[in-house]
């Protein structure tokens, strides 16, 4: 394309941040070529009445899509998924990030882990999934989560995923 006027170049060239919310050319992950795992960093999400998880999700594929904010479920006894939803206040735009082979992204969830509640409800977390379009990534998640024992869905927290510069020491 010729430009004749800069500003109007300017205007028209996509940033990077575009061209990742539009990158029709890059295909979307697949189940098969990503692993996930949770990490609760040694204690370093626990604080009195709360605690946490990173979740790292690792391509050993080729390059591939994946959205800024899946949705995560937790499940208990009997594969039965608990009544909690993500309580974060999504972004205006969700964008999809493009993982590289070898590279990982990761995000962090919070969740209320004590009784601190005037009447609690106690809700035993055995397995955490994150979803895409087309499969569900499992993991192991045992813990104890809380919510009050008056409303029917509970919350927690969940940030957007971000790629981990370099490469994985995988």
């Amino acid at each position: 394309m010729l430009f004749t006027n800069p500003l109007l170049a300017i205007l028209l060239i996509p940033t990077p941040q575009q061209l990742v919310m539009d990158s029709s050319a890059v295909q979307e992950c697949r189940a098969e070529q990503l692993t996930i795992q949770v990490d609760n960093k040694a204690g370093d999400f626990n604080g009195m009445s709360h605690s946490g998880t990173e979740i790292k999700i690792y391509n050993k594929g080729p390059e591939c899509q994946f959205p800024a904010r899946p949705r995560v479920k937790i499940y208990g006894s009997e594969d039965k998924i608990l009544p909690l939803e993500n309580g974060t206040r999504p972004e205006q735009l969700a964008q999809n990030l493009v993982i590289d082979n070898g590279q990982y992204a990761v995000m962090q969830l919070r969740w209320v882990s004590s009784p601190v509640y005037n009447e609690n409800k106690k809700l035993k977390a055995i397995t955490l999934s994150v979803d895409t379009r087309y499969s569900a990534l499992k993991v192991p998640l045992a813990t104890e989560i809380y919510i009050p024992a008056d409303v029917k869905i509970g919350t927690f927290e969940q940030t957007p995923l971000r790629i981990v510069e370099g490469r994985s020491e995988r």
